[in-house]
């Protein structure tokens, strides 16, 4: 039977967060006990990010909807990703409890999607975005 973990590197595989690069996910676990909430301080705390480093919690839907958007000029292969995309959202919300987005870094973003699993630790996916 597979992890949460292994669903979720199985979901995202192959798959490229775009932004001005483009960057792979990878999985990303803490034991129970490690974050005891899902809020900014806490993630900033489990990540050991300096006190003056800024985190920003986001909703899954808001921080997928243009890799998920499906638009009428969209070749094929756009159309695939854009469902590959929906189908990782939904794995997400399957198999992660509360699960939120944290962002921290202006330029180059480290995006932690993260919530409960049902082991009681806390995973989910980690990516980078770049905004300039």
């Amino acid at each position: 039977m597979e992890n949460t973990l292994d669903k979720l590197k199985k979901a995202s595989a192959g798959l490229l967060f775009m932004s001005e690069s483009d960057y792979p996910f990878e999985t990303v676990s803490f034991p129970a006990g490690k974050l005891l909430a899902l809020d900014e301080e806490s993630v900033k705390q489990a990540l050991n990010l300096p006190a003056e480093a800024g985190i920003e919690k986001q909703e899954l839907t808001y921080f997928l909807r243009n890799q998920t958007r499906e638009l009428p000029e969209f070749s094929e292969e756009d159309k695939a990703r854009a469902q590959r995309f929906r189908e990782l959202e939904n794995v997400l919300k399957q198999e992660l409890k509360d699960v939120a987005v944290f962002r921290t870094g202006q330029t180059q973003i480290d995006a932690y999607v993260l919530g409960k699993m049902a082991d009681g630790s806390t995973g989910g996916l980690k990516t980078r975005l770049i905004e300039t």
